[in-house]
């Protein structure tokens, strides 16, 4: 725990609870031909559902 509460650890949060801009980053990449991986830590399952929809959302409005 004392890694992750000095900003040393890969947290792997759940989509919106960090700090990443995820929507800058993937307009970013919406160009790029490959593949973007998303992890999320067990301990966070429950937001796994909700983390799903919002890179949902988020690849839609690339494609309006």
């Amino acid at each position: 725990m004392e890694q992750v509460l000095y900003g040393r650890a890969d947290c792997h949060l759940p989509l919106g609870m960090g700090s990443i801009p995820i929507q800058d980053v993937l307009t970013r990449l919406s160009h790029f031909n490959g593949f973007i991986i998303f992890e999320i830590r067990p301990e966070y399952r429950e937001y796994l559902a909700d983390s799903i929809a919002k890179i949902q959302d988020y690849i839609s409005t690339l494609s309006d």
